[in-house]
């Protein structure tokens, strides 16, 4: 019989806080505070904490740590392993910040993950074979049963890395030379990270609700992870320089092909302006980038700052004048300006809603019924994957056509639309009042052959109900925009069937009063 999931343990060993904090959806806590855990966590954490090692007989005193509720669903898990890579990334970069040498305070592996989870574990898991001698001690050696096996922990460091271990086991640094900083404080940092001006674009990068990500957020991510990678302990110049020349080609996401160099150049002083010797930074980091991808490597990773001309370079070179600092160390500041300036605009694009704007209602209404459609998730996940579009029916109604339903595939697709939302919510079981089910249910009973008119009807009557029940729609709502009515339809469902039925009723009288024009017309 297979044992019931259990709680999970997420440790950072080489990061403190010295108090809670809230980070891309987890609870980061101090290791020195176990108030308030269940007698389970705190059994569990009694015996992890003290397995992690900085070098020899150097055991960590303070750690930061997250729980992670057991879960035997496969989507929880991979939403916990992505927030615990968010995480990770946000904390690398974060303490990858360049001092005024160009140098990250911290390295890559400082920000390393070790996500453990009780279980049954092997000896041979944890190292035992003929070639080592075992020194374990008597008094904590663990027993094992008939099958080899044993209470521990199966675990991952930093998603790429499984282990195995159990009370007793010294887990030590993914690289030597490892050190801890006194006054690092992830409580602190944080609060002065969220304070500055112009951190409120990445910011929200990690905050972004878990789904589907944007292209602009995979680049990012993608640009994020290189970036780091050229933080790592004991990496050399050539490589940093070579994978913060990946990290900056991944944010700008320029096409291969011929004049990539001048497109590169090109748009990072578009993004950052006309600095004074930026042109002669990117001209030298660029070309020693090339040089080390053709040659395997270069002799010139320093910064001359000399005015953009080769045979000032040259001359500056061969009289050994005073190099300005590493390549790498000036492309850490000029990657994170970018990255900022990438972010700020496409947050504003997206609170401006400059995409939904270029979308008319009848092709939103098609995108729904697709949506709605994809049975590949669950009914609860496809009503929530379409509040955007169904906030923009509302928002963008004076759009040319919108209110027009001109079209039968509009007016179809909108009958469609609110077919589908209508079973999805009797499906859902939903607290909906008798008046709206009964209005919800025979929406869903209506056969497809019915006339439109009568259709239209019948959803202009659930609208009805549902107003009686709900209300008129929020004031606060049209003041504060999209986003608290996206939040609102994610606390409460029925609230995008509110607004969609609210749209649909529309239809309605629009083309009830087309249809009385005409009559008039004729007569």
């Amino acid at each position: 019989m297979l044992s019931p999931p259990a709680d999970s343990y997420a440790i950072f060993p080489y990061l403190r806080t010295s108090e809670p904090v809230q980070c891309c959806g987890l609870t980061l806590r101090s290791s020195r505070d176990l108030k308030g855990l269940t007698g389970e966590n705190r059994a569990h954490l009694k015996k992890l904490l003290p397995m992690f090692f900085l070098g020899d007989h150097f055991r960590i005193r303070e750690m930061t740590y997250a729980i992670l509720p057991a879960s035997s669903d496969d989507e929880v898990r991979q939403r916990q392993a992505r927030a615990l890579w968010r995480a990770r990334t946000l904390m690398a970069y974060l303490y990858g910040n360049p001092d005024k040498d160009g140098q990250p305070f911290y390295r890559f592996e400082h920000a390393s993950c070790c996500w453990m989870m009780p279980g049954r574990v092997s000896r041979w898991s944890l190292g035992e074979t003929k070639r080592a001698q075992d020194l374990w001690p008597s008094k904590s050696r663990p027993t094992f049963d008939e099958w080899h096996c044993t209470d521990g922990y199966h675990g991952v460091l930093n998603a790429n890395i499984h282990l195995s271990a159990v009370p007793g086991s010294r887990l030590y640094p993914p690289a030597p030379g490892i050190y801890l900083n006194h006054n690092q404080d992830l409580f602190s940092d944080l609060l002065v990270f969220d304070s500055r001006p112009y951190s409120w674009a990445l910011e929200h990068l990690f905050e972004e609700e878990d789904g589907e990500p944007t292209e602009i957020s995979r680049r990012a991510f993608n640009a994020l992870e290189w970036y780091n990678r050229a933080s790592a302990l004991n990496i050399s110049e050539d490589v940093a320089l070579l994978n913060l020349a990946v990290a900056l080609e991944c944010l700008l996401n320029l096409e291969p092909g011929e004049g990539v160099t001048r497109r590169f150049k090109e748009t990072i002083t578009t993004l950052l302006g006309p600095v004074p010797r930026l042109d002669s930074w990117l001209e030298q980091f660029y070309t020693e980038r090339s040089r080390i991808v053709h040659d395997g490597g270069s002799p010139h990773l320093e910064f001359y700052p000399v005015d953009n001309d080769k045979k000032h370079l040259a001359d500056a070179r061969k009289e050994k004048a005073q190099a300005h600092g590493w390549l790498s160390g000036h492309a850490r500041r000029v990657f994170r300006l970018c990255l900022q300036t990438i972010l700020s605009g496409a947050l504003m694009a997206q609170e401006a809603n400059l995409a939904g704007s270029m979308v008319p209602n009848d092709q939103r209404l098609q995108r729904i019924v697709r949506a709605l459609d994809d049975t590949s998730h669950s009914p609860l996940d496809r009503l929530l994957g379409i509040r955007r579009d169904v906030v923009d029916l509302n928002e963008l109604w004076g759009s040319c056509s919108v209110l027009s339903f001109s079209t039968d595939t509009e007016v179809q697709a909108l009958c469609a639309a609110a077919n589908q939302i209508a079973k999805i919510c009797l499906d859902l079981s939903l607290p909906l009042p008798d008046e709206v089910r009964v209005a919800l249910e025979t929406v869903v009973a209506t056969a497809s052959k019915t006339k439109i008119a009568r259709k239209l009807r019948l959803l202009d009557e659930a609208a009805a109900a549902i107003k009686k029940w709900k209300g008129d729609t929020p004031f606060h709502w049209r003041v504060n925009g999209a986003r608290l009515q996206m939040d609102c339809m994610r606390e409460d469902p029925s609230e995008i069937m509110r607004a969609f039925f609210d749209y649909a009723s529309l239809a309605h009288h629009r083309l009830g009063r087309i249809d009385l024009e005409e009559a008039q017309a004729e007569a």
